[in-house]
């Protein structure tokens, strides 16, 4: 919203008055064509002590005074006055005036200075030295737009201070300005200016700054670096954990897919174990088989040659009945011995040698797999 503090955006209704006396400039050169800048010495310092107050935030308000003109036709402002901005929203780097505000400031200006202008507005850059900002830019062209209206900017943790003015539709900075009353022994702020002072060596003030404005000056750029530095740390820490969160997703896939194949590795192996079991139990059934089929083709052979060695000796012939009556026939199998015989059939061991008579054999090695021999009846 734009407020203008005047009717119109002229020159301005000016007062005939001629410079003040008793004045002392501060600044690097009197230009002819400067905009001069009076301003009372203890309204200097009374707007001074209200933007120290806060380093913080900034601070502001308006100055008044009269806009006049000389016999000589030279135009000029000589402030004398100044309003404290109240109920304004202010932080390191800005001050906005709210609709309280100019409604205060509008009240101050009927009441207490009658018959003044408002000549511009002055306000604190706590730490950032003194320049026009983008914003003060704004708030002048929109809010303090007539041709003699000023900005003053004042940092309190450095004491520098400087004026800003219209010159050619553009605010620029002013190279110096006119203290007055001076007389009145009120002593000069011990703050510096953003000029090099032309008066006198010993009347400058000390530029050199204490232990606790060199604090007060640097305090802002030392919070806001750790400011920073915590926010840095932050997203470290943000991005850590998510990245972290991610390599815990990408472990627990690769633990499944391993799980997985582990599963299917067990599986072949069931499989692989399952099919070399049929194997050797098919090879142990074919061997058994075929073991088998030997035990019978010797115990044919065995007979077939037991019957023709009967046949041959003719013992068939001398076989008495009683021999065949007390006897049975028994054909000898994988294992068997003489010994095993005689125990599995509980013949006695004194029966062996009649046993080996009978059947011709005369040591333990002439028995063989499908034998057929004679045993007693027990």
């Amino acid at each position: 919203m734009k407020i203008d503090l005047t009717e119109n955006k002229g020159n301005g209704e000016c007062i005939a008055s001629e410079f003040p006396d008793d004045t002392l400039y501060t600044g690097t050169d009197k230009g002819t064509d400067e905009f001069k800048i009076f301003i009372k010495q203890k309204t200097l310092n009374e707007m001074d002590d209200h933007l120290m107050s806060d380093v913080l935030n900034e601070l502001g308000g308006v100055m008044t005074g009269d806009y006049c003109i000389n016999d000589e036709s030279e135009k000029f402002i000589k402030i004398d006055g100044f309003i404290p901005a109240l109920h304004t929203q202010a932080s390191a780097s800005r001050l906005t005036f709210t609709h309280d505000t100019w409604s205060h400031i509008n009240t101050e200006l009927e009441t207490r200075f009658p018959g003044k202008k408002i000549l511009g507005w002055y306000h604190s850059h706590p730490g950032h030295t003194v320049f026009f900002s983008n914003y003060d830019v704004f708030i002048q062209e929109n809010f303090f737009n007539m041709e003699y209206m000023v900005a003053y900017v004042f940092d309190p943790t450095i004491k520098e201070r400087g004026f800003f003015f219209w010159k050619e539709n553009k605010t620029v900075k002013a190279k110096g300005f006119y203290i007055y009353e001076t007389g009145d022994n009120i002593p000069v702020h011990n703050f510096i200016t953003s000029y090099d002072n032309d008066v006198k060596e010993e009347s400058l003030p000390s530029k050199e700054l204490s232990f606790k404005d060199k604090i007060l000056k640097y305090f802002p750029f030392v919070f806001a670096g750790l400011s920073v530095l915590i926010l840095i740390i932050l997203i470290y820490g943000i991005i850590q954990i998510n990245a972290g969160k991610n390599n815990m997703k990408s472990l627990e896939m690769e633990i499944e897919i391993l799980k997985r194949e582990n599963e299917k590795l067990s599986e072949k192996v069931k499989e692989i174990s399952l099919s070399k079991y049929l194997e050797n139990f098919n090879e142990t059934l074919t061997e058994s088989k075929i073991k088998d089929k030997e035990d019978i083709s010797l115990k044919d052979n065995a007979s077939v040659k037991s019957a023709d060695n009967k046949v041959n000796s003719g013992t068939s012939d001398t076989v008495s009945n009683k021999e065949i009556q007390d006897n049975r026939e028994y054909v000898v199998k994988a294992g068997d011995t003489l010994e095993r015989i005689l125990i599995s059939h509980n013949i006695s061991r004194e029966k062996l040698k009649d046993i080996m008579l009978k059947n011709s054999i005369k040591k333990s090695s002439d028995l063989k797999i499908g034998m057929v021999i004679l045993l007693p009846k027990q």
